[in-house]
């Protein structure tokens, strides 16, 4: 018996075209509501988050009270285990803004040259001025944030090195940029401010900036770097750490280095625990350290031609804390305000030039004696006024004893010792 099989029959033009005709009706139909259904999903989420911060908001100012400025309420964020990258909703168009008058996060939907607030905590916020804070990834977000609320304001956050630059480099006037995650400068290069009409606050929160590899004063690796303008630093931990020898056999790792402009640092840790000169200010550097710890071996600070002031710091260190030189330049005058000095080898302070005046702190050398360190060059002078050295007040003891204190082992001029006004002035002859 033969069997015959039919050939199987395909789709005609017309079905092909009513069937896409189809999809696309369908497509058209589900499409906008499935973007809608993700977008509600996304605005509930930014929702919940925004009652969390909110929530941490409330608990902060219970215990601190309200906070003045934007920086304040993400430190209480930070604190609740937020980051400022939460502060940038899933939702399109979509963002949150800190509203200073009644502390709190608001949701924001902008379209269409409007705005809309999606949801507040509380009731009575204000229009949108300048008491709103938005904290922006980026220049397209704060221009689009701009473009429909011209008065709020919008903050940066950066969370990479090369947009922190480009940043850096573009500002004019005073600006807050908040670093939200920890930033390694070891491929994409320093932290450069080299920009004479810019003022720079970076909050780096609970962040880490590192760097290692370093070898000289003029090293790329350097995690700041400033040669113009004014840079402030606050909070945050930085850190140089690494196996580059310079040619002492040493490690040379700069956690800051500063050839010009005006430098403060307030609130930071600085670890830098290989390092021979931490922070080094190489040309007419305008500095202060307050509420700063620094951990470093050698040289934790050393100025020249620099103008510097320690304001209750805490630093630990190998060998000379505190290097005042001019090195054939301008003099150095470093000025000590309080704080906690150690030392556990021994040279606390070393004027290689300059003049280093200690008015208050707490100095203590696990070798009593070679404690101020004197070089050979004229000009070079230790002036203490207060503070205590082991225990004792300085201004208890006597000449002997501050001689005894003194390490001239590079100072072949010698020294003269003298009280004046109630202080003991260390001078280079």
């Amino acid at each position: 018996m033969i069997i015959v099989r039919a050939n199987k029959r395909g789709f005609t033009i017309t079905e092909l075209v009513i069937v896409i005709v189809v999809i696309a009706i369908l497509a058209a139909v589900l499409i906008p509501t499935f973007a809608s259904l993700i977008k509600k999903a996304n605005i509930s989420a930014d929702t919940q988050l925004a009652k969390n911060l909110n929530t941490a908001l409330v608990m902060d100012e219970a215990v601190n009270g309200k906070p003045d400025e934007f920086g304040e309420a993400l430190d209480a964020m930070r604190e609740a285990g937020y980051l400022l990258a939460n502060m940038n909703p899933t939702a399109d168009g979509c963002y949150l803004a800190w509203e200073k008058e009644t502390n709190q996060v608001l949701l924001v939907e902008l379209a269409d040259n409007s705005y809309k607030v999606l949801y507040s905590a509380k009731e009575g916020y204000g229009d949108p001025d300048d008491s709103w804070y938005f904290a922006v990834k980026d220049q397209a977000a704060a221009d689009a944030i701009k473009a429909v609320l011209a008065n709020v304001k919008t903050e940066m956050t950066i969370m990479d090195t090369t947009v922190l630059n480009e940043e850096l480099a573009s500002v004019s006037g005073e600006k807050t940029i908040y670093i939200d995650a920890s930033l390694a400068v070891d491929e994409a290069g320093p932290i450069v401010l080299d920009n004479a009409n810019a003022k720079i606050t970076m909050d780096l929160g609970n962040s880490k900036i590192s760097g290692h590899n370093n070898k000289t004063l003029s090293i790329e690796n350097v995690p700041f770097q400033l040669s113009s303008g004014e840079l402030t630093l606050k909070g945050g931990i930085i850190e140089a750490t690494g196996d580059m020898l310079d040619s002492d056999g040493e490690v040379m790792n700069n956690v800051i280095h500063a050839s010009a402009g005006v430098l403060n640092v307030e609130g930071s840790e600085i670890n830098a625990p290989d390092s021979t000169i931490a922070i080094a200010l190489t040309g007419g550097v305008e500095a202060t350290f307050k509420d700063t710890k620094i951990v470093a071996n050698d040289n934790v600070v050393q100025p020249t031609g620099s103008k510097v002031l320690l304001d209750n710091c805490d630093i630990e260190c190998g060998w000379l804390a505190i290097f005042s030189s001019s090195s054939g330049g301008t003099a150095a005058e470093v000025t000590i305000k309080g704080g906690t000095y150690h030392a556990t080898i021994s040279n606390l302070l070393g004027v290689h030039g300059g003049v280093i005046t200690v008015e208050d702190g707490t100095f203590n050398c696990d070798t009593a004696s070679k404690t101020l360190k004197f070089y050979n060059i004229t000009g070079g002078k230790i002036v203490l006024k207060g503070g205590t050295f082991n225990g004792v007040a300085f201004a208890n003891l006597d000449e002997a004893a501050i001689r005894a204190m003194c390490n001239l082992s590079d100072c072949s001029k010698g020294i003269t010792v003298e009280q004046v006004n109630g202080a003991w002035e260390i001078t280079v002859k």
